[in-house]
């Protein structure tokens, strides 16, 4: 039994038999390289699933950017037809405010002319108020006159 050592194999040679290579891993191992392809498996569908989630990320981010400049380009559109819309009502009151301050030296003209006017026409109503209580005073008299001409104790 010369060239064989003390582990039954030949010298510089592996071991012949079941145990070539040496003892097989305990199962657990075995299950233990399985997990460990599993978790890995499972680490590359979650990175998958992270790097879609975020592309639907950036995809929702852009498209609220989106609607949020849409939606401010249509605020400030209404903003701005609403401030045409003022301005437009403005810029008519000024003009029919420019038409009314161009009526008024002849509205003073006007009522100036009704001063003299009413000034006449009192002068003449005093006049005639006047002359009617002068008119009055003769007619009084003149009645007297009558009666006492008329009266037959007051002969003359």
């Amino acid at each position: 039994m010369e060239g064989r050592d003390n582990g039954g194999g030949r010298s510089g040679y592996p071991p012949d038999g079941p145990y070539a290579r040496g003892p097989p891993p305990p199962p657990y191992q075995h299950e233990l390289g399985g997990a460990k392809e599993e978790i890995h498996r499972l680490n590359m569908v979650i990175g998958d699933i992270r790097a879609e989630k975020d592309a639907h990320s950036r995809e929702f981010i852009e498209k609220r950017l989106k609607l949020e400049a849409e939606a401010m380009r249509l605020r400030n559109e209404d903003l701005r037809m609403e401030l045409a819309g003022q301005v437009e009502n403005l810029t008519q009151e000024l003009g029919m405010a420019r038409a009314d301050n161009q009526q008024i030296p002849m509205m003073r003209h006007e009522i100036d002319g009704m001063h003299q006017d009413l000034m006449l026409a009192r002068s003449a109503f005093m006049y005639e108020k006047k002359a009617n209580v002068e008119l009055m005073e003769q007619r009084q008299a003149m009645e007297k006159n009558l009666v006492s001409m008329h009266d037959p104790d007051n002969r003359f």
